[in-house]
């Protein structure tokens, strides 16, 4: 990894004009003076509308990482509108994945490069540079191949420079393949020799049409042949899969220097064909596009500290992620991975919500993401699906089999409600609507014995690395439906969305009787207080029993200390508070309980203290993130085990880490006080960040036991959950930034010792704040652009164990130098000197 530094923001220059010795001014320099004083004056007033960059290129430039041939990377770049490409350091072309993919598709699965006389050009890499914005590849016969992807064009641009050769000849190859697909189909091919374009699409078009456009001249040499290729792993499953890949023929170009050529997709032909044409002249345009973008994406947070390789990671996650944000017919969406899943999925989605929002800086694109999903709910008042947000929304159809994503879009509103500088009344009422819908169908077709239940593939852990049948009445989905009980019963203009709503039906008076349970199928056969709901429907009334189980989901944690526990409710035995009995008598320790607990009460000490306690007894606690299973349990598996015929996807966990857990981890650290343990979490994540797996990204899982090199990727390879949980992390419990109403905010940093000196630049509330850590005793404060003033409270941890505590107010132009000093008991008083 190359270092890289921030430089300092550019500021407007300061102008003076001086009129020495009270002498006239000559007409000619009048005018000059005239002419140059409007100019500054423009400059001035362009630099206040347009402030000047916080992030300079050469920061952007020094992410680029270098990949030599016995290194194992990827590297990925989007289009945001559907399409990738994502390839190894050096275009394996025995990896099926590789190429150029839309959505669910394959569509490129690569291409060769030969001299004029058929010798390859691109057989002996050296070394590969993985930028933000471009993959630049050379080999060893001295050419170099440059692969950018433009912004909101599905396609990809690919630039030769063959080096002392007089022409090169590119041979694309098609794919066309569905990601859970290995069959290979016949093709229709059209070649135009007025604009160079090579057109090709499926015998059905199913998917649409490719076009591959060279520079004026290019002439194609048909050569129709397939090409057998071996996937070491196939794409869903983990099996030796076999497919074939389709060549046309060869683009010949004549002549030396460097030769571009470009892939477009389209859902015709003419449109593929425009749409490579258009990418091939419009170079300059969206590459000022492409870089503005990821200028604007770094300067919400400008981080500079002593720690370049976690500037670095930081940095290359956040804008992992916003390539992950795409659009198509006005909506936009999130990925949930790639290349394994690269379709919008509402459980990971609302995951995936509150990251996205800390990385912005504000929620308005995460809120859009939110919108999208709810207008996909489920309205059929007949299915048993009524009211269920969408899981995964693919190509053909849009799933409903988490009954839990309602749950968490409540988690992810409130955490973001901070954010949400202006409260926007009709999108709220929108949410709570749908939420309602929800609620309402959960309670007519998902109640078993008055507890809410997933079926055997429905539950949130089934497609990811954690596949086990977990149906029944789960602890996560118990908790999940409180909060959303919680928040619509709390929701200040509900009687106006609802006011039929029975008021039992929100209320928490219901209690569990102690019950012992019996029998592999047996249920909890008898409750004190039971309540009785009321719903119309179609103008008939139905009655539905629904007590509140949520705090008896979680009641272990409060009162064992020891003892089996369960991914199941568990409830106290009768007369011994020591032993359990549970709705289902499964005792294996899962994740769930760990994520359930964290969502449950996330700002309770003692509890999450008692969870986290447990959870690191068990075993639960991986290196970076969660572990789907106790390693204590019959069970547990060290490596994840595929093409089993009987778990999800021929997949199944049974100890593997999933890395987006680690969000819910480290905010029980942060509430907990480990802060060791929260700075080696953050640490061992931007390492993978940029030393692992795809450059810049952080896949979904790893093996239950660590396996060297990027083996031990489990799942995608880039994972948007997985990235947003680490962009929260860091900005909510290393940062500690948290935004108030109007134009406050808190900082509560936990800066790691080896950050030294930190300085933190953030566009809010219409201008800039700024924030030094000059030591721990030591800080600066300024802003501007905030014409209301800004209010700041920081809390911070001047040496270990101890805290200090400071409130002030700075206006536009201001600068504030805050001191600590000790005055006893671990206690630091606060120095405010206006600089």
């Amino acid at each position: 990894m190359v270092d890289s530094q921030l430089k300092s923001a550019v500021t407007c220059p300061h102008v003076t004009l001086i009129n020495s010795g009270g002498h006239g001014v000559p007409p000619y320099q009048l005018d000059h003076i005239i002419y140059c004083s409007l100019f500054i004056a423009y400059c001035l007033i362009g630099c206040a509308r347009s402030p000047a960059p916080l992030i300079d290129r050469s920061f952007i430039d020094g992410l680029a990482d270098t990949v030599y041939v016995d290194q194992s990377r990827e590297a990925l770049l989007t289009d945001l509108t559907g399409g990738f490409y994502y390839d190894d350091g050096f275009r394996s072309s025995a990896r099926g994945e590789y190429g150029y993919s839309r959505w669910e598709r394959r569509y490129l699965a690569g291409w060769a490069l030969f001299d004029l006389s058929g010798r390859p050009l691109d057989i002996d890499p050296e070394l590969c540079i993985v930028h933000p914005e471009w993959v630049e590849r050379h080999y060893g016969s001295g050419l170099s191949e440059i692969v950018e992807v433009p912004v909101g064009r599905p396609g990809l641009l690919i630039t030769v420079k063959p080096r002392g050769r007089r022409g090169v000849s590119f041979r694309p190859e098609f794919d066309f393949r569905r990601l859970d697909r290995e069959g290979a189909p016949s093709y229709l091919t059209d070649w135009d020799p007025e604009s160079s374009t090579l057109v090709v699409a499926r015998s059905d078009t199913a998917g649409g049409w490719l076009a591959v456009t060279g520079p004026a001249g290019t002439r194609l040499v048909r050569g129709v042949d397939r090409q057998r290729i071996t996937h070491p792993k196939g794409e869903l499953t983990g099996r030796v899969a076999i497919s074939l890949v389709y060549l046309e023929g060869d683009l010949l170009v004549k002549g030396g220097g460097a030769v571009s050529f470009a892939i477009g997709w389209g859902v015709n032909r003419d449109s593929a064909a425009t749409v490579a044409q258009q990418i091939l002249k419009d170079r300059s345009h969206w590459r000022a596009a492409r870089q503005e973008r990821t200028q604007k994406t770094l300067e919400q947070f400008a981080l500079r500290c002593e720690d370049r390789g976690f500037e670095c990671a930081f940095a290359w996650a956040r804008l992992m992620l916003a390539a992950m944000v795409v659009k198509q017919d006005g909506e936009r969406f999130l990925i949930t991975g790639i290349p394994y899943s690269p379709y919008p999925d509402g459980w990971h989605t609302m995951l995936s919500l509150p990251g996205l929002a800390a990385s912005e800086g504000d929620p308005a694109v995460a809120l859009r993401l939110m919108d999208g999903i709810i207008a996909r709910q489920n309205r059929d008042t007949l299915s048993s699906q009524f009211g269920m947000f969408p899981g995964r929304i693919g190509e053909d159809e849009v799933e409903y089999r988490v009954p839990e994503i309602a749950g968490l879009a409540v988690v992810a509103v409130l955490r973001m409600r901070d954010r949400i500088a202006v409260r926007d009344t009709t999108r709220e009422d929108s949410l709570v609507a749908a939420l309602l819908r929800d609620m309402m169908g959960t309670i007519r077709h998902r109640l078993m014995n008055g507890l809410v239940f997933s079926g055997a593939d429905e539950h949130f852990l089934r497609d990811t690395p954690a596949g086990p049948d977990r149906s029944g009445a789960t602890i996560e989905t118990q908790v999940l439906f409180g909060r959303l009980r919680a928040y619509i019963h709390d929701y200040p203009r509900r009687e106006l969305l609802a006011p039929d709503l029975p008021p039992s039906l929100l209320e928490y008076r219901g209690r569990w009787s102690s019950s012992v349970i019996r029998g592999p199928q047996s249920v909890v056969e008898r409750m004190a207080d039971r309540l009785k709901t009321q719903r119309y429907v179609a103008g008939a009334e139905e009655v539905f029993d629904l007590p509140a189980p949520t705090f008896a989901a979680v009641a272990y944690y409060h009162f064992l200390s020891d003892g089996p526990c369960g991914d199941r409710l568990p409830f106290r035995w009768k007369g011994d508070e020591r032993e359990l009995a549970l709705l289902h008598p499964d005792y294996t320790v899962r994740i769930a309980q760990t994520l359930a607990l964290g969502w449950h009460r996330p700002d309770d000490r003692r509890f999450l203290g008692q969870g986290l306690e447990r959870g690191i007894q068990d075993g639960l606690v991986g290196q970076v993130g969660l572990r789907t299973l106790s390693p204590f349990e019959e069970e547990y598996q060290p490596v994840h085990l595929y093409r089993l015929d009987d778990a999800p996807s021929g997949t199944v966990s049974r100890g593997d880490v999933l890395l987006w857990s680690a969000g819910t981890l480290a905010d029980m650290l942060r509430v907990t006080d480990n802060r060791d343990s929260l700075e080696h979490l953050a640490q061992a994540l931007a390492a993978r960040v940029t030393g692992a797996g795809v450059v810049g990204g952080l896949h979904e899982a790893e093996n239950a036991e660590p396996i060297s090199g990027s083996d031990n990727v489990v799942g995608s390879p880039v994972f948007s959950t997985s990235l947003a949980e680490f962009i929260r992390l860091v900005v909510e419990n290393i940062i500690g930034f948290s935004p108030g109403s109007g134009s406050s905010l808190r900082l509560r940093p936990w800066y790691p010792e080896g950050w030294g000196v930190v300085t933190l630049e953030i566009e809010f509330a219409g201008g800039r704040f700024q924030v030094e850590r000059l030591s721990g005793e030591l800080w600066r404060v300024s802003q501007t652009g905030i014409e209301s003033g800004l209010r700041v409270a920081l809390d911070v941890h001047p040496a270990p164990g101890e805290r200090g505590q400071s409130s002030l107010s700075i206006y536009p132009g201001q600068k504030a130098e805050v001191r600590f000093i000790p005055s006893g008991e671990g206690r630091w008083k606060s120095e405010v000197k206006e600089l």
